[in-house]
């Protein structure tokens, strides 16, 4: 048969079709978001090919069949509509919101959750809300004012028989959507809708604790914060670490429990070889400890960042000091916070060279995602310490530099007014000493003479004498004298 139609009007009615499909389908209709296969690219071309048909019989002089082709398009078109205009099913937002809300409650159950344990969870459900709720192999009915599960498979049965299963949270969200008068048709329906099951949950709240055992999330601020309802309830920094031994304080959140310091002598973890280790915990939290050692400590094992004895600086760059047979290492500090007895340097894993540059191998470092505060002491015993902070997620950065700036120093009697590091030097410019031997690179402080003391290497012809010299530094007026430390008679060239 002849066409009457020129080709152009074929194209602009298939593209009409096309156009008119698009129009249903654009943005996130909840045609997609049921039915993934109709998307703004699928619905056009069904709705062109469509058209293009209509225009096809028409074309040919086919009536019947173009009459039967519109109402196909009229039909497809309101189903369409009507779909997209019908709530979707947001049944498994629903179950990922109070799942995991109900695992900040009670915790995370081996079988998943079931009704009773939802009921335990939130005092805002109702046994009513469960009614006709599907499990994995049973269902909820309610029974007068009574809740009950009634087993519908057979054989085995698991332990897992009464979790609610994907249809189950469907029922659930229409039961509880109906009873507290909110329509779901958005993700943000289903945030209105725990809104108010919390709010109903009758659960007194009247601090920071209560907010968050009743499910509420707790603020990224400093001090915490958490809001229940239209009340907003601050984190209370209620407990205080105060240490006359090591003549240091510092205040911390009271949920991470009790803060207590120990001293590990030699052969026991954390302790090394030789010298004391200096180890601080916290009861009820294991992701942030503090530490130091003493100018005689030696590892005998692998280095901790909690193996220091403070930091030099010198020509405007800061030094971290390690044990002391061994070299002070460049740190690079994010930040430092000025205190009136001296200076707080606050490190993360840019800090250290190694970790800076990505050396290949174990390298000495704070870790990734992980940050340390380096403070002087200028103790006798313990020169400096390191808080470390391994556990960012449930320790902010800013609770760990608030700790850090609520540090104080006491003042002490047993404060060393010379350092070992000015021991050290006095005695490199002493010749009486350096002519004797080669000056160590530690030093032992006497607490009752107030002097350091700092062994000599002699050569080794000159080993067989008896004498074990070392250069004496008063700390009163900062002078060095050898001490022969013989056995035995003294030749008469060292009297």
């Amino acid at each position: 048969m002849k066409k009457r139609f020129p080709i152009w009007l074929y194209i602009l009615i298939a593209f009409l079709g096309a156009l008119l499909g698009a129009g249903i389908s654009f943005g996130d209709s909840v045609l997609f978001i049921q039915y993934p296969f109709l998307n703004i690219w699928t619905v056009p071309v069904i709705f062109s090919v469509l058209f293009s048909t209509v225009t096809l019989f028409a074309d040919r002089g086919k009536m019947p069949q173009t009459i039967v082709s519109i109402l196909i398009i009229i039909s497809a078109v309101i189903g369409l509509v009507y779909l997209d205009s019908t709530p979707s099913d947001y049944s498994g937002v629903f179950r990922e919101e109070i799942s995991r809300a109900g695992v900040e409650r009670v915790g995370q159950p081996i079988e998943g959750f079931n009704a009773f344990i939802y009921l335990e969870s939130f005092p805002g459900f109702k046994e009513s809300d469960f009614d006709g709720v599907e499990t994995f192999e049973g269902i909820y009915k309610l029974e007068g004012d009574e809740l009950k599960y009634e087993r519908t498979s057979g054989n085995p049965v698991t332990s897992a028989e009464e979790t609610l299963a994907e249809q189950g949270y469907k029922t659930l969200l229409k039961n509880l959507s109906k009873r507290l008068e909110v329509t779901v048709s958005t993700e943000a329906d289903i945030a209105t809708l725990l809104e108010k099951l919390r709010e109903s949950d009758n659960v007194l709240v009247t601090n920071f604790e209560e907010c968050i055992a009743a499910g509420n999330p707790a603020m990224e601020s400093y001090p915490r914060q958490c809001r229940n309802g239209d009340e907003t309830f601050v984190e209370i920094v209620a407990k205080k670490f105060i240490s006359d031994e090591f003549g240091f304080s510092f205040e911390y959140p009271s949920r991470l429990g009790e803060a207590s310091a120990i001293i590990f002598e030699p052969g026991k973890r954390p302790g090394g070889e030789t010298g004391e280790k200096l180890a601080g915990s916290f009861s009820d939290f294991s992701g942030l400890e503090f530490g130091g050692i003493s100018a005689d400590f030696s590892a005998g094992r692998e280095g901790l960042i909690t193996d220091t004895r403070g930091f030099n600086q010198e020509d405007g760059k800061y030094y971290f000091k390690f044990v002391s047979n061994t070299s002070d290492m460049e740190i690079q500090p994010y930040k430092v916070i000025k205190k009136d007895f001296g200076e707080i340097l606050l490190l993360n894993d840019q800090s250290f060279e190694g970790e800076r540059n990505g050396t290949d191998g174990p390298v000495f470092g704070v870790g990734s995602g992980r940050l340390a505060g380096l403070v002087n002491l200028n103790r006798k015993q313990f020169s400096g310490i390191v808080f470390y902070n391994w556990n960012l997620d449930e320790f902010s950065k800013a609770e760990f530099e608030a700790l850090l700036n609520s540090l104080e120093l006491a003042a002490s009697s047993e404060t060393i007014s010379m350092s070992q590091e000015e021991a050290l030097e006095i005695v490199g410019s002493m010749s009486e000493c350096t002519m004797v031997g080669i000056p160590a690179n530690t030093a032992t402080y006497n607490d009752v003479s107030k002097t350091w003391w700092v062994d000599l290497e002699r050569m080794p012809e000159l080993e067989n004498d008896g004498c074990n010299p070392a250069c004496v530094v008063r700390e009163e007026n900062k002078t060095a004298e050898v001490n022969w430390r013989c056995t035995g008679l003294i030749p008469d060239d060292k009297q």
